[in-house]
């Protein structure tokens, strides 16, 4: 004989019932307390408050950051036409952020559909001599300072 157990069915937490889940926590209220208030299983409780106490990973300091900074950011990426070494080391220089460019790819990625429908085309980016060195594949002689290298 087969018996099928009945599962209930998976809801997913809205942003407001898992706010109001680690206010509650916060205020020093039981698990099972907050159970009966809500409805909602104490180790799905258990797993939303301790997920709230866990450190930030260095991807989610990185998005705060970028967050915080993000009209300067846009204005910068408008300014350089989306280039993102060149805002990456404006962020740098001016700001103090060192932030990887694939990072800021992705922070301002909806920004760049913005610059191609406004009809800007990229333009190449000049930099100051000594600043920015570029070889293709292969082997070449170069001389620095007197020296071959």
């Amino acid at each position: 004989m087969i018996t099928s157990f009945k599962r209930r069915p998976v809801i997913m937490l809205t942003l407001t019932q898992i706010a109001q889940i680690e206010t509650l926590a916060r205020q020093g209220m039981p698990f099972k307390q907050i159970q009966r208030m809500t409805d909602i299983s104490r180790n799905t409780l258990k797993k939303y408050v301790h997920r709230a106490n866990e450190p930030l990973t260095e991807r989610q300091k990185v998005r705060n950051a970028l967050d915080a900074m993000q009209p300067v950011i846009q204005e910068k990426f408008f300014a350089a036409e989306g280039n993102c070494a060149v805002v990456c080391r404006q962020m740098k220089d001016e700001h103090q952020i060192d932030i990887n460019e694939r990072s800021m790819r992705r922070f301002y990625a909806s920004w760049r559909e913005e610059l191609k429908r406004s009809g800007k085309k990229y333009e190449r980016y000049e930099t100051q001599p000594g600043q920015h060195f570029q070889i293709d594949f292969g082997e070449r002689d170069i001389t620095i300072d007197s020296a071959i290298v």
